[in-house]
């Protein structure tokens, strides 16, 4: 559970009935989990991606996991591969979502609605609340960025109270913030990443959600694949 602390091991292929390694949050299953070392497959055309085949081997990994209830939720998956002596590494690499089934207690609770092509716009919502805090100073915040890092992204927060949008610049949050109000036309505030307008950004107040579309198009050389975190929170009132 501490992220550094190694379980004991388990070796797949063993036939061992019911083996199994576990933390709080997920359970491995030996059995219907395998690797397999294969070939490279050299593809002839453009796609996926031309290659030319250079010897080696692949490795395929299959995982059969059982995720725990209390870890249910909206989560990450990354990924990465390095030798044994660490030095040939991948580094950390983003390659999905994945929606655990379980019980969800956290409040206040945060949603992507749309934006999963560089086009934008990319609209999210903080729902679950009640008529009297959906006009507390919330703020929203969507990054998009290859993990989760401030810095070179695209981050966007929406201030409730002041209905205004900002956007960090190339240096993340303890760089500079640029924004405008929303309703408004014409405005629009940029970095590196991408561009934030004010034409086509907008907030809705319901009874119990603020929904909030940030209209963002990233920069072609940003629109690899990327993953948007969200995160809802309110700020003290002093």
């Amino acid at each position: 559970d501490d992220g550094v602390t190694a379980s004991a091991a388990m070796t797949l292929g063993s036939g061992i009935v019911g083996a199994k390694i576990e933390n709080s949050q997920c359970i491995i299953y030996e059995s219907g989990s395998k690797f397999t070392i294969r070939d490279p497959i050299l593809f002839t055309n453009p796609y996926p991606f031309p290659h030319q085949e250079t010897g080696g081997k692949e490795l395929e990994l299959r995982l059969n996991i059982e995720f725990k209830p209390a870890f249910g939720g909206d989560r990450a998956i990354y990924i990465a591969a390095r030798d044994i002596g660490g030095v040939l590494n991948t580094g950390w690499k983003t390659r999905g979502a994945w929606k655990v089934s379980g019980t969800d207690n956290s409040f206040p609770k945060v949603r992507l609605l749309s934006g999963a092509n560089s086009a934008g716009p990319f609209v999210a919502e903080i729902y679950g609340l009640n008529p009297t805090n959906v006009n507390l100073p919330w703020r929203l915040s969507l990054l998009v960025n290859t993990d989760f890092n401030g810095a070179n992204a695209c981050w966007m927060v929406f201030a409730n109270e002041y209905n205004l949008m900002l956007l960090a610049d190339n240096t993340g949050p303890e760089g500079n913030w640029m924004g405008f109000s929303v309703p408004s036309t014409g405005a629009s505030v940029n970095n590196s990443q991408c561009t934030l307008s004010a034409t086509g950004s907008s907030v809705e107040r319901g009874s119990d959600r603020i929904k909030v579309t940030f209209n963002a198009g990233l920069a072609s050389g940003f629109a690899a694949s990327k993953m948007v975190f969200g995160a809802a929170y309110n700020v003290p009132i002093t």
